[in-house]
């Protein structure tokens, strides 16, 4: 039997303007996960696209996710499901052409 949990509530974040690459939240530990489940909600005004990417860490090697989440212009929030092949996740912002105010839930399965 598996069972979803709650495993990251970023609260209510604000992401400046910039081209820089941020990390949002902690390294989050999702070992003991198979699938992570990513909801992100846009809480300003819909002005720009936000990319938010994850990467995964085992040991000292570091992936970069195909998977993440696009909020567009226009759209409100965005969601992704993907495998999770490493012990420790990472969440980034990049490329940011609006001030953004986001909320992320990140959701783990557990088998």
């Amino acid at each position: 039997m598996s069972t979803t949990q709650l495993v990251y509530d970023s609260g209510n974040i604000y992401i400046p303007t910039g081209a820089a690459v941020h990390q949002i939240g902690p390294t989050l530990d999702v070992r003991k996960y198979s699938k992570i489940r990513a909801v992100a909600h846009d809480l300003l005004a819909p002005f720009g696209d936000v990319q938010i990417f994850f990467a995964v860490k085992e040991g000292n090697v570091t992936i970069e996710l195909v998977e993440g989440v696009l909020i567009g212009a226009g759209q409100r929030h965005g969601t992704a499901v993907f495998d999770v092949p490493g012990r420790e996740l990472e969440i980034f912002v990049r490329d940011i052409a609006a001030p953004k105010r986001l909320q992320l839930f990140i959701f783990g399965l557990e088998l």
